[in-house]
């Protein structure tokens, strides 16, 4: 079954994820998909590229070093459901979700397809550095502030789109690592082993929007 699920999941394109970036947006109410993927997207995209470039040949143990992480493997706690597999916590912390890792690493060493294989640690460490990377990057498309709340007397509210931040972050995984999979891919994977009903319904709702978005 798991099987299947992944080859589906891989077969899924670039639009498709971005819907579903678009779908967690809290703002998206104020932007049409179109608007957010044509206008905001590619930008996003960029910042992953450029910073994957800047990275490359560095290690992850360097990015770390670099950067002054803390890195902390965190266990679960009993019958605990997790949602976050990793954090960033500012201004110097990553916690990954061991316990979860390590199962979800068990799943994908299972997999024939050669572009599911990954270091499930690697992967969150790699996102949750692009997190880190934000706060030295001031220029970033995805630190800038792009959609107006309210506007009164001279005075306006203008907020970024935190999505574009996640959609970026998978990314940078993805270029950095050399992953032949986007990471989103592994939202369902890493649901698997704790919540096998949240991990299939989260795989038919992404299915549900691959054909939303290609007809």
């Amino acid at each position: 079954m798991i099987k299947e699920i992944v080859e589906d999941l891989l077969s899924v394109d670039d639009r498709t994820w971005a819907l579903y970036a678009y779908k967690k947006e809290p703002l998206r109410g104020r932007i049409t998909f179109a608007e957010y993927f044509e206008n905001y997207v590619p930008g996003a995209l960029a910042d992953a590229k450029r910073l994957a470039e800047d990275c490359r040949g560095k290690s992850l143990d360097d990015l770390v070093k670099e950067l002054s992480l803390k890195v902390e493997m965190l266990p679960m706690q009993q019958g605990q459901v997790v949602y976050d597999f990793a954090i960033f916590n500012e201004p110097d912390t990553v916690q990954i979700y061991e316990d979860n890792a390590r199962e979800s690493q068990v799943i994908v060493d299972s997999l024939d397809d050669e572009r599911a294989k990954v270091d499930i640690c690697d992967m969150l460490l790699a996102h949750e550095i692009f997190h880190a990377l934000q706060g030295k990057y001031d220029d970033l498309f995805v630190n800038k502030k792009h959609i107006k709340l309210w506007k009164l007397f001279g005075y306006e509210n203008v907020s970024r789109l935190v999505s574009l931040e996640e959609l970026a972050a998978m990314y940078f995984a993805k270029y950095y690592l050399g992953m032949g999979a986007v990471p989103y891919v592994y939202d369902v994977v890493m649901s698997m082993s704790r919540d096998p009903k949240k991990a299939k319904d989260l795989y038919a709702g992404i299915m549900k929007l691959r054909e939303e978005v290609n007809g």
